[in-house]
C-alpha cells in the first residue's frame, strides 16, 4: 500500500525532537518548542503562543510543538486550538424529548406571565 502524504506529515520534525530530546529538555526546560524541519525555532512559555507564532509564520503549512523532553501526544486537534472549530453549542446539554418538554414547559410559563399581567375587564 502506497504511503500517504499524512502518514509522511511531520516525520521530520518528530524524528529531530526526539533526537535531540536531552538537550531540549536541558536547554528549554518546560518551554514549548516550535520546529519546523530539522530546525528548532523558538521556545515559548505556552503552547498557545508557540501555535501562534507557526501560525503566523508558516500559516496552514506543517510545524511541531511539543513541550520539551515531552513524548508524543495521543491526539492533537489544532484547528480546535486555533478557534477554526468549535463546540457545539448544545454540548452538555441534553437532548431528545426532555429538551422539547422544557421548551414547551417555557412557552407555557411566558404565557401565563403574560396573561396574568394583562389587565382584566
Amino acid at each position: 500500500m502506497p504511503e500517504s502524504r499524512n502518514d509522511r506529515l511531520l516525520v521530520e520534525e518528530t524524528e529531530f525532537h526526539d533526537q535531540n530530546r536531552e538537550r531540549f529538555l536541558h536547554e528549554h526546560t518546560n518551554r514549548h518548542l516550535l520546529i519546523e524541519g530539522r530546525e528548532p525555532i523558538g521556545s515559548y512559555l505556552t503552547a498557545d503562543q508557540a501555535v501562534g507564532e507557526g501560525v503566523r509564520r508558516y500559516g496552514a503549512g506543517p510545524f511541531l510543538v511539543r513541550l520539551s523532553g515531552e513524548d508524543a501526544p495521543a491526539a492533537s486537534i489544532p484547528a480546535l486550538a486555533l478557534g477554526l472549530l468549535r463546540q457545539s453549542r448544545t454540548s452538555g446539554r441534553k437532548r431528545g424529548p426532555q429538551t422539547e418538554n422544557s421548551a414547551r414547559r417555557r412557552r407555557c410559563r411566558r404565557r401565563a406571565a403574560r396573561s396574568s399581567r394583562s389587565p382584566r375587564p
